[in-house]
């Protein structure tokens, strides 16, 4: 297998030779600056927006390229560390590497930001499950964490949040199924049990929780309209999440600012560069001048389904979920009814532009064309990968540091197969999104490097 990545490379986490390169726009084979790391073969890759980490050499060592270090003069580096037995799972903070251990109750912590001040190996630390009165030694599974939460998943499959001090604190969620996956959010977490059921807690801002509104859930809510269809696979991006199903259909909800639902979105950027490249600009419109007709639409919601915006401008197109009453400038009265969740709910604008959504506040099916089965999806803070059982890539959303990986940074709000590997003959096999950039696993043409 060989690995490929684009976009934000600005700290050399990508490609570590070529960090004055911030952006890489087309696929670009991966330059571990470890010699003895690539020989050995990735089994995991994870990142945060300044470092990425590739686990490998039977699951026992750890190299990270990228930030790594608080001073100056070795911000910029690779480090490698060796695990004296194999952990099962790492994930990163924006300081701090964590690693389980299966079938022991510690994992390993690394403080890798130290690294370059002092001798800093990895050490490992007791994690201990607090439940009322009780505290017990407890196993770790995997761990993701975000900006607001770090939640892990234990060896007998119960999911709750982590505190580390000395120890690592696991309080479990009360939650009375089995989980089998984990991904936390910038502000959210996304749960799968392992009967398919997907929940989720956090902050619902932009619709990222799927609940049909944008209150916050301080515990583990399921997501009712995905009940009944089985899901295999959760992930969780800056304000928007994405669930594939047992069938291999996506659905996704949250925040579209920049298209990362593959829906139609509001002012997209570099709009005559999309209409000249996208593969797609047919379906691209001009956005009309505004006038004194349509330069104000004052919407009166009669629920709370949508936080109060101070900008009415930012307000005119909004995503709902349920049926609402608009009153445009000019005394129009206009009605929007949710489709079932397959298709979004939208106010349009005045004028007979296209309809577009800001937030999705329920789980949307997107539309991948006939006989497209997704295998797997990730998510960035602005943008979205998927890859089907074919070993096609697709990515849609934002793309400033070329992280849609078509080699130019268009701002994409429709799903865009990643020309690149389908022209190599390449199968992809796995995708991972860092919040600014896209890793992938190829498998190459026989007789290829």
């Amino acid at each position: 297998m060989t690995l490929f990545g684009f976009g934000f490379n600005g700290f050399g986490q990508l490609l570590p030779d070529s960090d004055d390169l911030q952006k890489i726009l087309h696929p670009t084979k991966l330059n571990i600056g470890c010699t003895e790391c690539e020989k050995e073969g990735v089994s995991m890759v994870t990142s945060n927006w300044s470092t990425t980490c590739f686990l490998m050499g039977n699951n026992e060592k750890v190299h990270l390229q990228g930030f790594c270090g608080i001073e100056q003069n070795c911000q910029k580096q690779q480090i490698s560390n060796k695990f004296p037995f194999p952990v099962q799972h790492v994930s990163l903070t924006d300081e701090e590497l964590i690693a389980t251990v299966p079938n022991y109750q510690r994992c390993f912590t690394w403080k890798y930001t130290e690294s370059c001040t002092k001798d800093n190996t990895p050490r490992l630390t007791d994690v201990k499950r607090i439940s009322g009165n009780e505290e017990l030694d407890c196993q770790l599974k995997c761990v993701s964490t975000g900006d607001l939460f770090s939640v892990a998943i234990t060896g007998d499959l119960h999911a709750g949040e982590i505190e580390y001090s000395d120890n690592f604190i696991f309080r479990p969620f009360d939650l009375q199924v089995p989980v089998n996956q984990v991904s936390c959010g910038k502000e959210h977490v996304l749960l799968l049990s392992n009967t398919g059921d997907v929940y989720s807690l956090g902050l619902g801002s932009r619709g990222q929780l799927g609940h049909g509104t944008s209150e916050n859930e301080n515990i583990p809510k399921v997501i009712e309209a995905l009940q009944g269809v089985a899901m295999t696979t959760v992930a969780a991006g800056g304000w928007h999440s994405a669930a594939i199903s047992a069938i291999g259909d996506v659905y996704i909800w949250g925040w579209n600012e920049s298209g990362q639902l593959g829906l139609p979105m509001k002012n997209a950027p570099n709009q005559e560069q999309k209409k000249e490249q996208s593969p797609n600009s047919e379906k691209y419109k001009e956005n009309p001048p505004e006038t004194e007709d349509n330069k104000q639409t004052n919407i009166h919601l009669t629920s709370e389904v949508l936080q109060q915006h101070n900008d009415k401008k930012d307000t005119k197109n909004v995503c709902i979920n349920i049926t609402q009453n608009v009153e445009t400038s000019n005394e129009e009265q206009r009605t929007c009814t949710l489709q079932g969740t397959s298709q979004p709910s939208c106010l349009e604008d005045n004028s007979n532009s296209d309809v577009i959504v800001l937030c999705q506040m329920l789980p949307c099916l997107l539309d991948f064309g006939d006989e497209v089965m997704v295998s797997k999806v990730s998510c960035g803070s602005r943008h979205t990968a998927a890859v089907s059982a074919d070993g096609d890539l697709y990515t849609w959303g934002w793309n400033e540091y070329g992280q849609l990986g078509h080699g130019d940074n268009v701002t994409r709000d429709v799903i865009t197969q990643v020309q690149y590997f389908k022209d190599s003959n390449c199968k992809v096999n796995d995708v991972t999104c860092g919040p600014w950039n896209t890793i992938v696993t190829v498998a190459m043409p026989t007789g290829t490097q």
